[in-house]
């Protein structure tokens, strides 16, 4: 076999095969040349990855594996990055090894810079053998997952799934959680959300469901349940048990930090500092209760430095002031949108505090800028009261507007403010999405007051991330409506965490 380099026929074989006893040393002169001929490697490059292949049990041309890559969809710049990762690839027995195993990840519907992250981020996937583990492999994440967009996802998530030596490992967990009464769509969350959970001993599985329907009294039939057993598997049970002293050393009861839990899993996820800093800012220094806290607890999600204190810090100077303003739950008033904050809170009071306007000028939206009252005449009202469950324990920005939603209007500032009314059909695109009934509109309001602040767009969007890829059911979005605050690939539910070993 002859390989032509700029004219020059040189035979392979010479590099390749040697009569001695003794294997022949690596071709490294041979392959840098190659590599740099037909991949565009600088010498430096061509050197370093021909370093990492040091011989071949079976040796067949590497320009036909690069031409199946490239016929594959593969770019000059991805098949530079696969063959760099894995050298070897230009040596594998192609007919028998390397096409079929491409082809079996490209019709799963990886390919593309998919295809090469996937296998670089995991080199030994296509060590594996076909028959023995590829398939199995990826049909039982079929059976699992329902869809190939979904097995997709999660090997894009974990590469080494394909690599994992023990399949029938995920499939006794998925056994053992359907056993246990969790549905398939509550296992394809916890699989989406973290696939590392099925690989894992079903030991600690067993120990994970008790703990999330024992200890913290989440049903594994609950909405929740998926994000309880997250939050659980995400961390060990000793820092786990260090923030629940934190929380019983501000006054929290068992009860309260299960109420909080059954609400917002993800409170203790945050760290021990985060939860520190937050009680004290809303316990010590606002005077809020527990209580109220745990039947709140997305605010204590809300990062401190960026939103809360500086929100605290506004509505303080204009009490001071003694200027008559919204008398808002302050869970409200951290719901708001910047743009809305600075509309009700910084822009009626601009002349009067105008240090007040300057310092938040930066926040302010370039459509809020210059304008005058009959501009803010004109913004709109968040529907619904911000209250909760308990109208007591709430601190001195805790006041809250008591008044049923109708169609009057409620006098605020110069301006006439317009109240809807949830005597009308649910609104569109909740309505789109079967999230039926007054109640639980007038839930996820009282949870997240401005997710009707939100464009119709973004509702959407955020809606059919939620339901139809994540499966969250009416219910949970309405009593955990924080979540369609958040952008998809920021969402808390997407954060991705290793289970403790």
């Amino acid at each position: 076999m002859l390989v032509r380099f700029r004219g020059k026929a040189v035979a392979v074989s010479q590099y390749f095969y040697s009569t001695s006893a003794t294997p022949a040393p690596a071709p490294t002169h041979f392959l840098v040349k190659y590599l740099v001929n037909s991949l565009g490697f600088s010498k430096e490059e061509a050197t370093s990855t021909s370093s990492k292949v040091t011989s071949w049990k079976s040796l067949k041309n590497p320009d036909l594996v690069l031409k199946f890559l490239k016929q594959s969809g593969l770019d000059n710049t991805q098949m530079k990055k696969l063959v760099s990762s894995v050298p070897k690839l230009l040596f594998y027995d192609f007919p028998k090894t390397l096409k079929p195993k491409f082809q079996c990840l490209m019709d799963l519907g990886l390919s593309g810079s998919d295809l090469v992250n996937v296998i670089t981020k995991d080199t030994t996937i296509v060590e594996r053998g076909l028959v023995t583990h590829l398939r199995p492999t990826i049909d039982c994440l079929r059976r699992t997952l329902g869809t190939d967009e979904n097995v997709v996802k999660a090997v894009k998530r974990t590469p080494w799934l394909l690599s994992f030596g023990a399949y029938h490992i995920m499939e006794s967990n998925v056994l053992l959680l359907r056993n246990c009464g969790v549905s398939d769509v509550k296992i394809k969350t916890l699989v989406l959300r973290n696939p590392r959970y099925i690989t894992q001993k079903t030991e600690w599985v067993k120990d994970l469901l008790h703990r999330v329907e024992k200890d913290f009294q989440v049903p594994l039939n609950s909405p929740i349940f998926p994000y309880g057993f997250h939050t659980l598997a995400s961390q060990k049970k000793s820092r786990l048990e260090k923030k629940i002293e934190i929380f019983k050393s501000f006054g929290w009861s068992d009860d309260d930090i299960l109420v909080m839990f059954r609400k917002l899993p993800y409170c203790v996820a945050l760290s021990e500092v985060k939860i520190k800093k937050a009680l004290n800012i809303y316990m010590k220094e606002l005077g809020f209760e527990p209580a109220y806290l745990a039947s709140h607890p997305s605010i204590l999600v809300y990062s401190l430095e960026k939103k809360v204190v500086p929100r605290v810090q506004v509505l303080k100077i204009l009490d001071e002031k003694k200027v008559e303003r919204r008398k808002l739950d302050l869970y409200y008033v951290l719901s708001l949108t910047e743009s809305k904050f600075i509309e009700y809170f910084v822009l009626p009071y601009k002349d009067r505090i105008p240090e007040l306007y300057e310092s938040n000028n930066k926040t302010v939206a370039p459509s809020y800028q210059g304008r005058g009252a009959m501009g803010r005449d004109k913004r709109p009202r968040c529907s619904g009261s911000s209250s909760g469950t308990s109208s007591g324990g709430r601190g001195q920005f805790g006041r809250v507007h008591h008044s049923r939603p109708s169609n009057s209007t409620q006098h605020v500032g110069r301006g006439a403010v317009p109240r809807p009314s949830f005597n009308t059909p649910v609104p569109s695109p909740f309505s789109d999405y079967l999230i039926n009934g007054y109640q639980e509109i007038i839930t996820m309001v009282q949870n997240v007051a401005c997710c009707l602040t939100l464009s119709e767009a973004t509702i959407k969007r955020e809606l059919d991330f939620l339901m139809k890829k994540l499966g969250l059911k009416q219910e949970i979005l309405a009593s955990a409506s924080l979540f369609i605050k958040y952008p998809e690939e920021k969402s808390p539910l997407l954060l991705s965490s290793s289970p403790p070993k």
